[in-house]
């Protein structure tokens, strides 16, 4: 059929707007067969008279059962109507087709997404930039161009060079990319300046939010193949997304130094705008006041370099405030990111170190040495017995089981394990100090690292508790000499050790077995620690983030399931 032949609804002659459920129809028939196709025959849907009432555009709404009917007449089919689920699959489909042959859909433009005049006007004098102030914005352009920009010009110059469909490939290809960054980082005097540790973790912090800056800054227009994998490796709504950031920030794309700046502003910051779970996220940096102190020289230049050009500090204030709302849209988009990511281990997993590092760092958790000490008694075990009782018996003395008031004799031991590893176990007398905790480790701990991990991974980091003997001058002065890293275990943190699970498993075995003296106790626990396979280990430590997540969870309180 042409088109110039369905210009009429069949069903009450009214002016086509096209092929619909199988035949040429006018809008509001359309929409009454797709509501009432299924309710033909039901008393709203009987006509009052003969059942042959006329149906045009002036009368259609009259009788509906009269309409229902010729609807079904001239040929409309109730099998093309889609449910809800699969109105909203096609959608997708639709949307999903539209973007792989390039058509970016147009976003719904808001009020602050309009282009700004403000920084358009005729530049003021520079009576508003302090003396230094154009040699640090010179510093910041040259420091951009001579990295990033000469690197999309040369190494970068197809992003990416093919169309993925696979997460971990396209964060691979991006990882040459995000080092270029940290190039570019590291010629900012006060980035630079920041303790090696605070600067890895603001690095991890906000590595969703840097990408998403500085992906358009470099491709202000984006490349066919980036269009097409983002809707290979994400869904509909988090490419939609994507591009409304694309679109969002063309508005501050005509000044070459803005977002330069804000790059800088978005890394100095302290805070954790990430969604996984990690050890050292929600760790508070070593350094906040010089991470403050830098993150505000660099807002305070972005506000005298947008007042110098500018007519008034009322459209400065306005410009800033859609600053803000474009990174609340990218912290928005990154935390998205991070869930949907969350559910792909194994494409993780098969990211490069750098992409697989800032992004989830399950591998860290393998990395960490975890030890503790424990105590065991001959006669009192720590795992009490359970009994049913009514409300009437509960003072009844078949109920409670008689303790002796000595232990019968005590071992206390050390021991420590890693990822997929158990070390050794050391047993020691008497209460420990700073030199005694020393001497029981200082033999011990060497020859498990050297056979933990690999001769190249010195990544490694030692964990223990804040006892006494752990934190006294003595033991940190041993483990800075050393070179020995050690994980922050904030004081009266919830005991979230691993290791503690296998003093458990020890003690609720000694029960049953029902050692007699210390000899056979200390045979006992040696025989179970060796027991210990690296299965168990491995499963422990890779419970840490679920640990991690369910103690954030009840904000530190008690739990028990992970």
């Amino acid at each position: 059929m042409k088109n110039g032949e369905h210009k009429r609804c069949l069903v009450c002659d009214d002016v086509s707007i096209g092929i619909n459920f199988g035949v040429p129809t006018c809008m509001p028939c359309k929409a009454f067969f797709r509501r009432h196709a299924r309710k033909q025959g039901t008393s709203k849907f009987i006509c009052e008279d003969i059942g042959n009432c006329v149906i045009t555009y002036k009368y259609r709404r009259l009788c509906n059962g009269c309409r229902l009917t010729k609807c079904f007449h001239v040929g409309m089919k109730e099998s093309l109507i889609l449910s809800n689920d699969e109105r909203e699959a096609r959608n997708k489909l639709v949307t999903i087709n539209r973007l792989k042959r390039g058509k970016v859909p147009k976003v719904e433009s808001i009020v602050w997404m309009q282009p700004p005049l403000l920084l358009r006007m005729q530049q003021n004098p520079c009576q508003h930039l302090f003396p230094g102030d154009q040699v640090v914005l010179a510093n910041i352009f040259h420091a951009y161009e001579n990295t990033c920009i000469v690197a999309k010009n040369t190494r970068f110059q197809s992003f990416p060079s093919i169309v993925h469909t696979s997460i971990h490939n396209l964060l691979n290809e991006m990882s040459p990319m995000f080092e270029i960054f940290i190039e570019y980082l590291k010629l900012i005097p006060e980035f630079n300046n920041l303790l090696i540790q605070d600067k890895i973790r603001i690095m991890r912090n906000h590595f969703g939010n840097m990408i998403n800056i500085n992906q358009p800054l470099m491709y202000s227009v984006t490349p066919t193949n980036l269009l097409v994998t983002y809707t290979n490796v994400f869904n509909t709504d988090i490419t939609n997304r994507l591009l409304k950031r694309n679109q969002i920030v063309n508005q501050f794309m005509f000044d070459p130094i803005v977002l330069r700046i804000l790059l800088i502003i978005v890394v100095l910051s302290s805070g954790n705008c990430r969604n996984i779970d990690h050890m050292d996220m929600d760790l508070v940096c070593d350094d906040t006041l010089s991470i403050f102190s830098a993150q505000n020289t660099y807002v305070e230049l972005l506000w005298r370099y947008i007042l110098s050009r500018s007519s008034n500090e009322r459209t400065v204030a306005t410009f800033f405030n859609r600053l803000l709302m474009y990174i609340l849209h990218v912290q928005n988009i990154g935390m998205c990111i991070d869930n949907y990511m969350s559910r792909f281990t194994q494409e993780i997993k098969q990211m490069e170190p750098m992409m697989q590092k800032h992004q989830y760092w399950l591998s860290e958790w393998n990395n960490v040495i975890w030890s503790d000490e424990a105590h065991f008694e001959v006669l009192n075990r720590k795992n009490g017995t359970y009994v049913r009782r009514l409300k009437s018996e509960t003072n009844q003395p078949f109920n409670f089981i008689p303790r002796v008031q000595g232990s019968g004799g005590s071992i206390s031991v050390w021991g420590c394990i890693a990822g997929g590893a158990r070390g050794p176990l050391v047993i020691y007398n008497g209460r420990l100090n700073g030199p005694a905790y020393i001497n029981t480790i200082k033999e011990a701990l060497p020859m498990f690292i050297h056979n933990a991990f690999d001769a190249g991974n010195q990544n490694w980091t030692y964990m223990q508790d804040n006892a006494p003997c752990h934190t006294s001058k003595y033991t940190m002065n041993w483990m800075k000499n050393n070179g020995i890293n050690l994980v922050k275990w904030p004081a009266s943190s919830p005991d979230l050790n691993p290791i503690e699970n296998l003093w458990d498993h020890i003690d609720k075995k000694l029960r049953k077995l029902k050692p007699t003296n210390v000899g056979e106790l200390q045979t006992m626990i040696e025989d179970l620690w060796l027991g210990i396979t690296a299965k168990q280990c491995l499963t422990l430590v890779n419970s840490m983030p679920r640990r991690i997540k369910q103690c954030i969870s009840v904000r530190g309180g008690t739990f028990n399931k992970y």
